[in-house]
This record gives structure tokens, C-alpha cells and sequence, in this order.
């Protein structure tokens, strides 16, 4: 009725969100520093009970984190998209607020009705910005689900601009997000102290942090640190071409296979300017009833893992990157492993279990490295101490640019300092840039 008001005639969020579901043009809906409970339980796609289900084209804004939008363990909190609805593709942007709580109970299997325990977003561009998503549970993405209806590049796009993931639990796939079908864009974003259990029938839980099945993705400027997966203890990509540039991976674990920091099945990785530092990977004795056990597969390694699919393996590309300390417990790769190509100026400690090829690798020196500690900028970063093999070792481009493995600028490091850190010089490894007067 045009109105914002529910049963007892108060504006509430359900009712803002209910009044612009009923029109077709893009509304936009203020919410005030506060925390808003879910508290009408129950399961529906039309917003009267259970999730908030946006299903319209929307602008929805908090105070930033103070605004608290929180479900109570009863559901998740924002079904965004049709959700199986005949309804147009949707626009949606979330921004200033933090979303918390949610939950979709695990399920066997692959958790068709277990999806995004803060957030599932069916067939929207999504833009979330200046938001946390913590303290949430579901089999697919334990905090956000993204998906596209349509198979892989689909052109709806997701785009995260300074969120942070952390607290959550997944069943089996992306402990902090999972996505399926898009285009994934991180920038200066946090995933921390996720977990992806596995509670299908092979025990076996993907990407701690991310997981990415079938994406174009793009993270920058990031960190993922402390996230535990069974493969991929901090990202997980999956037959998709990927680009990491700035990014700081640190104490992230796989329980089995793959990469305690990385793990990249098929496609294209291009990593460039990033940190690795103190990913695990155990290689306890798998579930004999995985898939994973009856093929024989034991690729693994502490840091990144090119793994292969089938018996072919996709491309790993890096440069300005820097592994050091990460650990396998069988001491065969513990810090990169499969065919890996340096671009130059990379520095990796302990080579062994690499294939390496191209030039420009720096081993068998520790880089004089700090621990994981905030140095500005929005997300923690490992710092260079001086006189670290990692300093000033890639070399600019003819005009005195940093430039990534595509030629592309990087003119700053992770924290947002200057890259170089002063004109004409190289540049150093890593996702941190040691500026000029810093201890």
C-alpha cells in the first residue's frame, strides 16, 4: 500500500523490505545503528516470516557496524534474488552493517536447501561493502552463498569491498563464502577464522575461507588467516580462472590434501605481489570411502598447491610473491607444490616439491619476515624488517611501475602505501611494500 508500517503500525525493516519488494523501481532503505532481530519464525520466500528475502532491486544502508541485523539462530539473515521465483534478474547493494547469527541446519549430501547461513544471493549483481559477516553456519558458504542459475560466467558479478568473514562454519563447502556460477571481486577484504567441516558422506570439507567452483574471480588487497578446511585451508578454486594480487594468506591449514593457503584445480592462476606464510597442511589419512582416496591422489602442499584435475594440471603463475614458513607434515612440499611458473622476483624459502620453472626465484634464505600484525590499511599484513631478501627484488616496468603478471599497474601494496616506495626503484615481494622510515 505504499506504506511502511507492519500490524502494529511501527516502520520496520521486514516492512521497509516487504513495501519495496511490491514495486519494480530501485528503492533505497535507511537503516539507524541499532541491532534488529529476526524474531517471526518460520520459512518463506515472500518476507513475512523466518529471512529477510529481498526480492527487488535495492539499496540498503546501515551506520556501518553498529547497525547489527541479527537472525538469532533462527534462519539466515537476507535471502537475496528470485530463489525460484519468475522474476527479473536483481541489483542489490548491502553496505554499512553488521549481518550475524544465521543459520541453515547441515545437511547430507550436497546441501541443495543448506546455503549461505548470513547470505544467499540467487541471480543478483551484489555489491556488499563495509560489511561483517560473522558467527554463521550453513552446508554452502557457512557466512555468504552466491550462485548463478546458469552455468559458469554467467555475467552476474559480486563485488566485496572491504567486508569481513570470519566465526563461520560451513558443511562442506567455503567456510567464510562459497560461489558458484559468476563473477567474484574481493577488494580489501578480511576471511578469518573460518572452517569448512565436511559433512557429506566422504567427510571432506573445500575452502576454509573462499570456496570458488566455476568463477571468474578477482582478490585484491586481502587476507585470509586461520581458516581450516579439509583441502584449500584458505581458498579453494575450482575450474576457474583466477587473479590474486596483494593478498596475504597466514596460519591457514588443510586437514588432507591440497594447499594450506592455496589450492587451484584446472584453469589459470595468476598470483602477484602476495604473502604466504604459515599455512599448514597435516595430510592425515583420508575417509577410504572419498573419492579423493579411491583415486590415489596425495598432491599436497603448505602454501600453494597446483592441483591437478585428472591427470592434467592448469597453469600457476607468480610473481613478486613470497613463501616462507609454511610447513607439510610429510616435509615433501611444504611450500609449493605441481608445475609453477616464476615471473620473477619471487621468493620462495624451501622450493622442494615445486616444479619450478622461468627465473628470478630467491631460496633457501629466510626473508626476514614479521609476524601477522596490523601496519595499516584495512587488514593485517606480514612486514619486511630491513635487509630482507624480499626487498627490492621485482623489477619495474621501463616507466617505473610495479606492474602484475598481466602488465597491469599495482601502485600500491596491500595496506595502500606507495608501490614502489619511492620512483624508479624495484619493487619489493610480497603484499607488503617497506616504505622509507619504517622499523
Amino acid at each position: 500500500d505504499g506504506v511502511c508500517a507492519d500490524a502494529a503500525g511501527e516502520c520496520t525493516l521486514r516492512a521497509a523490505i516487504t513495501e519495496s519488494n511490491a514495486t519494480p523501481e530501485a528503492d533505497t532503505i535507511y537503516v539507524p545503528a541499532g541491532t534488529y532481530p529476526i524474531t517471526i519464525v518460520g520459512n518463506d520466500d515472500d518476507n513475512f516470516v523466518g529471512d529477510f528475502d529481498i526480492l527487488s532491486d535495492l539499496m540498503l544502508f546501515g551506520d556501518g557496524p553498529e547497525t547489527i541485523i541479527d537472525a538469532k539462530w533462527l534462519d539466515r539473515v537476507f535471502q537475496v534474488g528470485p530463489a525460484g521465483k519468475a522474476l527479473p534478474p536483481l541489483t542489490v547493494t548491502i553496505a554499512g552493517m553488521t549481518i550475524r547469527n544465521g543459520a541453515i541446519p547441515l545437511e547430507e549430501g550436497f546441501g541443495e536447501f543448506s546455503q549461505g547461513g548470513c547470505l544467499h544471493s540467487t541471480d543478483t549483481d551484489l555489491l556488499l561493502s563495509d560489511v561483517v559477516a560473522e558467527e554463521c553456519t550453513a552446508n554452502l558458504g557457512g557466512a555468504i552463498h552466491l550462485t548463478a542459475s546458469g552455468f559458469f560466467d554467467t555475467g552476474y558479478t559480486w563485488l566485496l569491498e572491504q567486508v569481513r568473514v570470519r566465526w563461520s562454519v560451513a558443511g562442506d563447502q567455503g567456510g567464510g563464502v562459497s560461489a558458484f556460477n559468476g563473477i567474484f571481486h574481493a577488494n580489501e577484504c578480511q576471511f578469518s577464522d573460518n572452517m569448512s567441516i565436511g559433512v557429506n558422506g566422504d567427510g571432506l570439507g573445500v575452502g576454509g575461507g573462499l570456496a570458488l567452483f566455476f568463477v571468474l574471480s578477482n582478490i585484491a588487497n586481502s587476507e585470509f588467516s586461520r581458516n581450516r578446511a579439509g583441502f584449500g585451508g584458505g581458498v579453494y578454486n575450482a575450474h576457474g580462472p583466477t587473479t590474486l594480487t596483494n593478498d596475504t594468506f597466514s596460519s591457514n591449514t588443510a586437514q588432507y590434501l591440497c594447499g594450506g593457503g592455496f589450492c587451484q584445480v584446472g584453469d589459470v592462476a595468476k598470483v602477484s605481489f602476495s604473502t604466504f606464510v604459515r599455512n599448514q597442511v597435516w595430510r592425515d589419512p583420508l575417509p577410504p570411502e572419498s573419492a579423493v582416496a579411491k583415486y590415489g591422489m596425495t598432491s599436497a602442499s603448505g602454501g600453494i598447491d597446483n592441483w591437478p584435475y585428472g591427470d592434467q594440471y592448469g597453469e600457476m603463475n607468480l610473481k613478486g610473491v613470497l613463501l616462507s614458513l609454511n610447513g607439510d607434515a610429510a616435509g615433501i612440499a611444504p611450500n609449493c607444490h605441481g608445475p609453477v611458473t616464476s615471473v620473477g622476483g619471487n621468493v620462495i624459502q624451501d622450493p622442494a616439491g615445486c616444479d619450478l620453472a622461468g627465473e628470478g626465484v630467491i631460496s633457501g634464505i629466510f626473508p626476514d619476515i614479521g609476524k601477522l600484525q596490523e601496519n595499516g590499511g584495512f587488514t593485517p599484513t606480514h612486514p619486511l624488517y630491513k635487509g630482507s631478501v624480499a626487498i627490492n627484488i621485482v623489477p619495474p616496468d621501463p616507466s617505473g611501475i610495479c606492474t602484475d603478471i598481466d602488465g597491469n599497474a599495482v601502485l600500491t601494496d596491500q595496506r595502500g602505501f606507495p608501490r614502489p616506495n619511492k620512483p624508479l626503484a624495484s619493487c619489493d615481494a610480497g603484499a607488503f611494500e617497506r616504505q622509507r622510515g619504517e622499523k
